[in-house]
């Protein structure tokens, strides 16, 4: 929190599976950025009570006395016009974010993805927290493909004016 990445592309570099990746609002254009297994990316736009329970994991010690950012705001819009946007790991979660594409490639792709989870599930929230469009020459919103099963779970809008807003290929339950 103290010296933010001016991009999204250069957290990929140095990021670990297991990390969770606070993204502030703004415009990321002409980013991609693959995601490690079990890897959170949350955008400032979440729905949550705190940023301490929601992005540190819990709450930190009586002695920590910076401040956080806020979350509840404007989703930050991480976008690429040539490529895949987002690429996927197993048990990935993407919350509070506009992701978008519109180009050659999908806004969110996987292959052989066990576990996702792209939008919040808080119960009752008034909007989605968490967007996945396409449009322009854009392949589609969101690819899963491979020989896998297991939960994923979407309760993100998807729209797509481009290619597919969902495809699901060869994949053998879940």
């Amino acid at each position: 929190l103290y010296s933010p990445f001016a991009s999204v592309n250069k957290v990929s570099t140095v990021d670990a599976a297991n990390q969770r990746v606070f993204v502030a609002a703004g415009t990321y254009a002409g980013t991609q950025f693959t995601m490690k297994a079990n890897e959170m990316l949350i955008g400032q736009g979440v729905v949550a009570a705190s940023f301490d329970a929601f992005v540190l994991g819990g709450t930190p010690g009586a002695d920590t006395v910076d401040a956080r950012p806020a979350i509840n705001g404007t989703k930050p819009t991480i976008t690429r016009n040539l490529g895949n946007t987002i690429i996927l790991a197993n048990g990935n979660t993407i919350v509070g974010c506009a992701i978008a594409n519109s180009g050659v490639g999908y806004a969110v792709i996987g292959t052989s993805v066990t576990s996702l989870l792209i939008g919040n599930t808080t119960a009752g929230l008034a909007a989605a927290d968490t967007t996945v469009t396409s449009s322009g020459t854009s392949l589609g919103c969101l690819s899963l493909t491979g020989a896998a099963t297991g939960t994923v779970n979407v309760t993100g809008q998807i729209t797509s004016t481009a290619g597919r807003s969902l495809l699901i290929n060869n994949r053998s339950g879940g």
